[in-house]
């Protein structure tokens, strides 16, 4: 009986440890990686649903959070487009040819209130050298949006979450990001403990995939969205003190920009997409018209994107674009981070391509 059980027991880890060691290899390969990415955006252009360029991880913020290849070189300077995952989930930089992705930076995290952007600014130029070029060959463009500030904290527990989770960071609202302090065998641990996990969920969203197709007969449903359930949830989340929050927002915004000024940074402001159903809220105008103020009197240049996207380039009711308003915005981004780089040198003129070249592709 007690061999029976010590064989029983020494299978199991066996077959753990082929399991691990097979996920091992699959997270190393760039070919594999890559596949599953054609196919979830062949999937998203069906489903008009959310597409996460991720690599092996659960969101696309967490590769450069974690400072993985391909690390942001900022030495020639660079864009960099901040704000919460309505900015996080509306870029295809991983598309752009390599000239212009080694300038062009989405730093985009769930849950990014203007404060949390205050110590996102903080930790890029303390410690991954964001404007180490010089701060005139740098521009930050934020991604303005009032989705966040339903939070009562202004550097709210969510946000601090997607840096904490797995230990790598300390986050103090007034003492910023701090690398936490691992040795390099418990690094490498957690990284690989997050890359297998990751690649198992999207081994298994494949499957998934597969199956829905096979079911409906070789497509997928498009994605359902809920304009009534987001009203009633907003209203719930802003509360009876949705004035107060849009303007405590308003001094961390105007933090930013001097600061940032204060190291020759150019800045520029865009008020992101909105779908139509948020006529019926009074945030959004409230947000983007005390926004407008604070641009125009501290003399920033304010772009007006929140009527570009058309309720189908949504991904969801939530305001994240889907791969068409992901294009839309690429491509307006594009309008204002080429003629920058150009202008600083960072780019010789006419090698991005034209920015018909650095469009979204499926190929």
């Amino acid at each position: 009986m007690a061999r029976n059980q010590a064989f029983a027991a020494l299978f199991s880890l066996a077959a753990m440890a082929s399991v691990c060691l097979a996920l091992g290899f699959a997270v190393r390969s760039k070919a594999l990686l890559q596949r599953l990415d054609l196919k979830k955006e062949d999937s998203c252009r069906q489903t008009r649903g959310l597409l996460s360029h991720s690599q092996w991880f659960q969101t696309p913020d967490e590769p450069w959070i974690y400072d993985l290849p391909p690390k942001p070189d900022f030495s020639k300077g660079g864009v960099v487009f901040i704000g919460p995952s309505e900015v996080e989930y509306s870029t295809a930089f991983w598309k752009l040819r390599p000239e212009l992705q080694e300038l062009v930076h989405n730093f985009g995290v769930e849950a990014a209130t203007p404060a949390c952007e205050s110590l996102l600014l903080r930790y890029l130029i303390e410690n991954r050298g964001l404007v180490r070029a010089g701060g005139e060959k740098t521009l930050v463009v934020f991604g303005a949006t009032y989705q966040p500030l339903h939070y009562e904290q202004a550097v709210n527990p969510f946000w601090i979450d997607c840096w904490t989770r797995y230990g790598f960071y300390e986050v103090d609202p007034e003492a910023g990001i701090r690398p936490a302090s691992l040795n390099p065998i418990s690094r490498f641990i957690r990284l690989e403990e997050m890359l297998q996990a990751g690649c198992l969920k999207q081994l298994t969203d494949a499957f998934a995939e597969k199956a829905r197709r096979w079911r409906h007969r070789g497509s997928e449903p498009i994605r359902r969205l809920d304009p009534a359930g987001y009203i009633a949830l907003r209203r719930s989340q802003m509360g009876p003190n949705w004035r107060a929050k849009i303007q405590n927002a308003m001094p961390a915004v105007a933090n930013n920009i001097e600061s940032l000024r204060a190291r020759g940074v150019e800045v520029r402001v865009v008020l992101m997409p909105q779908s139509s159903w948020e006529s019926q809220l009074p945030y959004s105008g409230e947000y983007y018209k005390d926004l407008r103020s604070l641009c125009e009197m501290k003399h920033v240049p304010l772009s007006d994107w929140s009527k570009m996207l058309e309720d189908d380039d949504f991904a969801d009711t939530l305001s994240h674009p889907n791969i068409y308003g992901m294009e839309k915005i690429q491509t307006a981004l594009l309008d204002l981070a080429v003629p920058f780089l150009e202008s600083t040198h960072a780019l010789r003129e006419g090698t991005a391509g034209g920015l018909e070249a650095n469009r979204m592709r499926t190929e």
